[in-house]
């Protein structure tokens, strides 16, 4: 009998000790939208007005909250708390020691079931810096900086770095992938800057994880000293950069005008796309570009149908760019010979006309 008992005793302790390491069941642990986050994350965001949270303590269930514009929550018997920016793990450290002049050790669980939009600052070389909302359903389009052509992206789930990339409209050609860098305030103290290297992610080349952002952060991209062929192609191929451009065709060639090709084409591609070159055309061709303060730089390139992207001799094409196809020599002093014989062509003509008329 002793040995029975022994082993039931065993048995029953290993069970208590088991159910304590299993994590305690919450009430609407299923609709808090960190659930599947980590710890850490939980831990850094801060409550804020419109965000709506559940507390449940003994004797008093299902409390839904939002946290109003003061930055308070009205909860039975104890008032107003004042929860604004504080953690979800502070606030329910706050809540269980108003309780604890009521309740004898008062057990407080506090939830996190919808959020209010963030406030974010994007600047650098993003198509349209400014300060912008996200929330965790989100619709941002991708165009060029004259709001030309673009596309759709749906976002859900908290907002990162690509996020707030996208809102901004995509990045620009000059822009640095290896050292974004977001800039975040914790009640008032600015934090260690962390940088974010897009490059090597959207290469496949690290399987760093993207933080998520916060409210008030403030998120930089950086010129890039030099650009690389290589990289344009994987940011005109990636979702964070517009995948078009608008470039105006004039000159010799069949279609001349405004059109639409592939981000980071180059000036072949651009000619194909206005039909190509008429029979007047010169293979010589003149890239004008203009400048963000309003001016214009003017290269001339020498058109190669096999042409490979070279920032110096065959660069890549950027939005708004005018390409310009000249006469060949032939057709140009042709047209001169037309514009000098023009004024007399009147009179030359009256003389015939005088002469057939005494003919006859």
């Amino acid at each position: 009998f002793f040995c029975k008992f022994l082993i039931l005793f065993l048995s029953f302790s290993t069970f208590i000790d088991v159910a304590k390491s299993l994590p305690k069941d919450k009430l609407g642990h299923k609709n808090n939208v960190f659930a599947e986050k980590e710890k850490s994350e939980i831990k850094l965001y801060k409550l804020g007005v419109g965000d709506q949270i559940t507390v449940d303590i003994k004797l008093i269930k299902n409390l839904t909250l939002s946290v109003l514009p003061d930055g308070t929550i009205n909860l039975p018997r104890v008032g107003s708390l004042y929860i604004k920016d504080l953690s979800i793990n502070e606030t329910k450290n706050l809540i269980k020691k108003s309780y604890s002049s009521i309740l004898r050790n008062p057990e407080v669980y506090v939830n996190l079931i919808a959020t209010r939009p963030i406030l974010i600052t994007i600047s650098g070389e993003v198509q349209k810096p400014g300060i912008y909302s996200l929330d965790l359903n989100r619709l941002s389009t991708i165009r060029n900086s004259d709001d030309g052509e673009g596309s759709n992206i749906k976002g859900s789930g908290w907002p990162t770095v690509v996020d707030a990339i996208q809102k901004a409209g995509g990045l620009t050609t000059y822009a640095d992938l290896r050292s974004i860098k977001v800039s975040r305030f914790n009640k008032g103290s600015l934090l260690e800057p962390q940088y974010i290297n897009l490059a090597n992610l959207i290469a496949g080349k690290s399987i760093e994880r993207l933080e998520p952002i916060y409210d008030g952060d403030s998120i930089n991209v950086p010129k890039a000293e030099s650009i690389k062929m290589k990289n344009l192609f994987e940011l005109s191929r990636s979702n964070i950069a517009p995948a078009n451009i608008t470039v105006n065709v004039i000159g010799e060639v069949k279609i001349p005008g405004m059109h639409t090709i592939q981000s980071n084409s180059t000036i072949t591609q651009a000619i194909f796309a206005a039909g190509g070159f008429n029979r007047r055309a010169n293979k010589k061709v003149k890239l004008i570009r203009l400048k963000s303060n309003g001016s214009a730089v003017t290269k001339n390139i020498l058109f190669q149908i096999d042409g490979k992207l070279s920032s110096e001799t065959y660069p890549a094409l950027k939005d708004r760019d005018t390409i310009f196809i000249s006469r060949n020599f032939w057709s140009s002093a042709n047209d001169k010979l037309q514009d000098a014989v023009k004024p007399i062509n009147p009179i030359v003509n009256s003389y015939s006309l005088y002469k057939i008329l005494n003919n006859d």
